[in-house]
């Protein structure tokens, strides 16, 4: 009896993972031999995926397998992101998956397949945050830790924070409102009875693949609240306040 093999093929891009603009077209009854037709205009990293149903009908999966990475034409990778990124607070003992967004040369954003022998993660607190397996990072002690990857000949530099949610004080929760203003389109605020050291932080997505940036613009204390003018220069733009510090 012959072993039963199915195939799949997924696209890692600007949308995250999908199946659309792929196909796995098996030549005939073998289909230990595949072929992988992937539409025109479409871009990102190709990835088939796979399993067989063996003689004694156990099913095994098959280690997924990067087929091309296709981009457009003069496009070039120009950095990359770890999401979660710079600043992330996690509590003890927990497993967190990682992702990898690169950012293009023309100012596209697209997720990235990502095999464990293709990135290089070191963590400088190992026993704050394991990364042994590059993938998926694993929390111990509390404590902070400097992560740096590698992929693709560059590097990304992230700092996290592990804390112990039972030795925690709660901490309270901060409001950003924003209201239109007629010096600058908007103003944001929030109280200026909070005590942590909170910074505005921007992005122009939602989502995985988000680019939080700290906000130029200057707060400035006005009765009982931290105002920021801002000047949106995109259609849409996100706000956030992010705590620095634990």
């Amino acid at each position: 009896m012959t072993a039963k093999y199915f195939w799949s093929a997924r696209l890692f891009w600007t949308n995250g993972v999908t199946a659309a603009g792929v196909q796995v077209r098996p030549p005939g009854a073998d289909r230990r031999n595949i072929t992988v037709r992937v539409n025109s205009g479409v871009y990102g990293d190709v990835v088939l995926e796979g399993m067989y149903e063996s003689t004694d009908q156990k099913r095994v999966l098959i280690r997924p397998h990067l087929v091309a990475s296709l981009a457009p034409s003069g496009v070039t990778a120009e950095s990359f992101q770890v999401v979660p990124g710079d600043g992330a607070r996690y509590p003890v003992n927990v497993s967190v998956p990682i992702e990898v967004w690169t950012t293009w040369s023309d100012g596209g954003k697209s997720r990235r397949f990502i095999a464990p022998a293709n990135i290089t993660v070191t963590s400088s607190a190992p026993n704050v945050l394991n990364v042994s397996d590059p993938l998926n990072w694993l929390t111990g002690i509390p404590g902070e830790t400097t992560i740096t990857t590698t992929f693709d000949g560059k590097t990304y530099i992230a700092k996290w924070t592990v804390y112990d949610p039972a030795a925690s004080s709660p901490q309270p929760s901060v409001s950003l409102t924003i209201e239109e203003s007629a010096v600058t389109g908007a103003a944001l605020s929030w109280p200026a009875s909070i005590s942590e050291n909170y910074i505005l932080q921007f992005a122009d997505r939602l989502g995985a693949g988000a680019n939080w940036q700290q906000a130029s613009e200057a707060a400035t204390q006005v009765g009982t609240r931290f105002v920021v003018q801002v000047t949106p220069s995109s259609a849409i733009r996100f706000f956030r306040l992010h705590r620095s510090s634990p």
